[in-house]
C-alpha cells in the first residue's frame, strides 16, 4: 500500500481514500492503534471507517469467522472510539458517520459549507449524478431507479455480449421515498432537518406526518442524541455515533419490514 501511495504521489495524485475496517476477528486496540498509526503516516487526504458487517444469514461463508473470535459490542465501540480519536488528533475531520478527511480535502470543505451529499456510494461533492455501474455485482443509479447486475461473472458477460441489461434486480423510486430520502440525507449530511423547508417542498406538518419517527425522539433526545424543536430537528455530536439509528426512524421500509435482519448500526 505504501509503495503504491509513494507511487501515485510522484505523479501528483494525492487525492486519496483509503478503506478500514474495524471488528474484525483477532483486531485488539493494540493492534487498530498500529494500523491507525501507519494510514496517519501515508497521509490519506480520506479515510473510510467502516464496522465489519457480520450477517452469516446471507454470507455463510462468514460462519468461519465466528470460531476466530469476532470482538465483542464494547469492544467494537471501543476499536472505533480509539481510531477516531487518534484520527482527530492528526488534524482529520469528521464527515457524517464514518468518514475522515483533511480540513483541505474537498468533503471537509463541503461539510463545513453545508452542501456535502450522499448516495450509496457513500458521501459526495456531487448532488444528483447519474452512477453507471460497469461490471459484475455493480449497483447503478439513475433519474430515481437502482440497479445491480448480476454477482457471477459470466451472466454478466453473456448478457454484454448479447446487448441485453447486465442488471438482475431493478428497484424504483416511488410515492414519497423521495421526501425520506431527502430528510434522511439531510441527517446523514448535515446532523439536522430543517422542518420548515421540508414542509414547503412537499407540502406537510413535519411532525404530523413523520408521527411514527417522531414518537421515537424523546427516547433519543434524552440519551442526549438529538435536539428536536419545532423549526429544526438536530444530531448531536454524540448521536453522531448513531446516526443510523436517527436516520433508520424514517425510513418506512424498516417500519414494513421489522422481521428482517441488518447489519449492526455501529
Amino acid at each position: 500500500v505504501e509503495a503504491t501511495l509513494t507511487a501515485l504521489g510522484t505523479h501528483g495524485i494525492d487525492a486519496i481514500n483509503l478503506d478500514l475496517m474495524y471488528g474484525l476477528p483477532k483486531q485488539t486496540l493494540v493492534t487498530m492503534r498500529e494500523t491507525i498509526g501507519e494510514v496517519i503516516e501515508l497521509a490519506p487526504s480520506r479515510i473510510a471507517l467502516f464496522g465489519y458487517a457480520h450477517v452469516p444469514w446471507l454470507k455463510t461463508q462468514q460462519r468461519g469467522l465466528e470460531r476466530q473470535g469476532l470482538p465483542s459490542d464494547d469492544e467494537r465501540m471501543a476499536l472505533f472510539l480509539l481510531a477516531r480519536d487518534l484520527l482527530f488528533a492528526a488534524g482529520y475531520e469528521p464527515i457524517g458517520m464514518d468518514h475522515f478527511a483533511r480540513p483541505d480535502d474537498e468533503l471537509a470543505i463541503a461539510a463545513r459549507d453545508g452542501t456535502l451529499t450522499r448516495n450509496f456510494m457513500g458521501y459526495s461533492t456531487r448532488h444528483g449524478l447519474d452512477l453507471l455501474a460497469v461490471g459484475p455485482s455493480g449497483i447503478g443509479q439513475m433519474n430515481g431507479t437502482f440497479t445491480q447486475n448480476a454477482k457471477d461473472l459470466t451472466p454478466w458477460e453473456d448478457a454484454i455480449a448479447a446487448a441485453e441489461p447486465g442488471w438482475e434486480k431493478a428497484l424504483l423510486m416511488q410515492g414519497d421515498d423521495p421526501l425520506r430520502a431527502e430528510v434522511i440525507r439531510d441527517l446523514m449530511c448535515s446532523m439536522r432537518v430543517d422542518k420548515r423547508a421540508i414542509e414547503a417542498k412537499y407540502g406537510i406538518v413535519f411532525d404530523s406526518y413523520f408521527a411514527d419517527a417522531v414518537a421515537g425522539l424523546p427516547a433519543m433526545a434524552a440519551d442526549g442524541l438529538v435536539e428536536d424543536g419545532p423549526d429544526r430537528l438536530r444530531i448531536t455530536e454524540t448521536g453522531r455515533l448513531l446516526m443510523r439509528n436517527v436516520a433508520m426512524l424514517f425510513d418506512g421500509y424498516l417500519q414494513d419490514d421489522r422481521k428482517a435482519r441488518y447489519s449492526r448500526t455501529v
